[in-house]
């Protein structure tokens, strides 16, 4: 990974048997349904009792449907997400020309990276193939630079203009055994990969007119593509932890923006919350601060006051003797201080971050949001620890700021 473009579409597109092009091809009749022109297209690519559904090539399929996350760096370095998706679920009768060179064009006017997933051999050379077909004209997208450096050339086979993440992640290998499918390394990544239907559902969607669960589906599979490429950039080095968590943070902000209108992303929702949950090593993704044996920590001083009810002080220092501890104690505890520097550290309310990372948690202010303690030794610190917990991060006041 080399390029990282001011504007990024992470996109996935879906496709069809074209009953047009298949018609032509078998010659069936004008009265032919769709559904005989679909079983006389496999027949024709060697479908067999084990397999009734061979892949068809790509010139003789119908793109019906482009989503993608478009990640667009503002001047002041911050990051915007967008879902896009082609088209939209309000208008389901675009045209597949147009679905096609609309978002070529506005790829391409961006001077936008296209980041796909096994989409060198598959959604690439659709959008070229069916848009021929389709009379489409996209000359800002087809435009050739006479030499590399001279401009983004999506077209050229080494050139990550289009960056196909399949590619990066077999890392010079080839075959099934070693190219996970997208599903396999969201699995693996705690990333929700496909969520309610298989890629061979979509002809069932199109064909009973479920257009908004198509484009669900498609945009579910853009959002995974997009957060298995800021694992990719980070894994590379190309962003910082800062700014993988404040892009974490808009990415979730982007979604909860559109789940009411959009349950999908509803479930998406779910589902991340639920693998990052049950997948405590994420813990380790960050490096591990290194806490002194003997150090105060900052919290706030609690007590009680005579009607029994608790009020909150100032923060108060309380010297801590980690050596005093058993290493499953000191490890707990750990993960709630914050190194302030000074040999000081802030006791800290903990949550995981959108990616399952344990941090501490801010308020609205950006301040961190301090453990109270009941009395100021040992035993006030671990109660506080113990009465903690690990909250997520959408219930905290202030998630973005995390």
């Amino acid at each position: 990974m080399k390029l990282i473009a001011k504007d990024i579409y992470c996109y996935d597109a879906e496709w069809i048997p074209c009953t047009r092009t298949g018609r032509l091809l078998t010659n069936l009749p004008d009265s032919a349904t769709d559904e005989e022109i679909f079983r006389a297209m496999w027949k024709r690519a060697g479908a067999t009792p084990e397999k009734p559904h061979p892949f068809l090539k790509l010139a003789i399929s119908r793109l019906v449907s482009i989503s993608a996350i478009h990640r667009h760096v503002n001047e002041d370095g911050t990051v915007t997400l967008a879902l896009r998706s082609y088209p939209d679920i309000a208008n389901p009768d675009t045209p597949e020309g147009g679905i096609i060179s609309s978002f070529l064009e506005k790829v391409a006017l961006t001077r936008g990276q296209l980041v796909g997933y096994n989409a060198a051999s598959s959604d690439l050379p659709i959008f070229v193939q069916r848009g021929i077909a389709n009379g489409c004209t996209c000359p800002t997208f087809g435009k050739r630079p006479d030499k590399p450096w001279l401009g983004l050339d999506y077209l050229a086979r080494f050139s990550e203009a289009h960056l196909d993440l399949a590619h990066i992640l077999t890392a010079g290998g080839s075959g099934s055994s070693v190219m996970p499918s997208l599903d396999e390394i969201a699995a693996a990544s705690s990333i929700p990969g496909k969520l309610d239907h298989a890629g061979g559902g979509v002809l069932d969607l199109w064909t009973s007119g479920r257009f908004a669960e198509l484009t669900g589906y498609n945009e579910t599979d853009a959002c995974t593509t997009y957060l298995l490429w800021l694992r990719t950039a980070w894994f590379f080095g190309k962003i910082t932890a800062q700014q993988r968590d404040a892009e974490l943070s808009e990415f979730n902000r982007l979604l909860r923006k559109l789940a009411p209108h959009r349950p999908h992303l509803t479930r998406f929702l779910e589902v991340w919350r639920a693998r990052r949950a049950t997948t405590p090593e994420l813990a380790l993704l960050s490096p591990e601060k290194k806490v002194p044996p003997a150090l105060m920590v900052v919290a706030a001083w609690e007590r009680e006051s005579e009607g029994g009810r608790r009020t909150r002080a100032e923060t108060c220092e309380i010297p801590i003797n980690l050596a005093e501890l058993d290493s499953e104690t000191t490890a707990r505890l750990n993960r709630h201080l914050v190194n302030s520097g000074k040999n000081r550290s802030f006791l800290c309310r903990m949550g995981h971050d959108h990616e399952g990372n344990l941090v501490a948690g801010r308020d609205a202010g950006g301040g961190p949001l301090l453990l109270p303690v009941t009395s100021r030794d040992l035993a006030g610190v671990l109660s506080a620890v113990a009465r903690a917990g690990t909250t997520g991060v959408d219930e905290w006041d202030s998630p973005e700021a995390a």
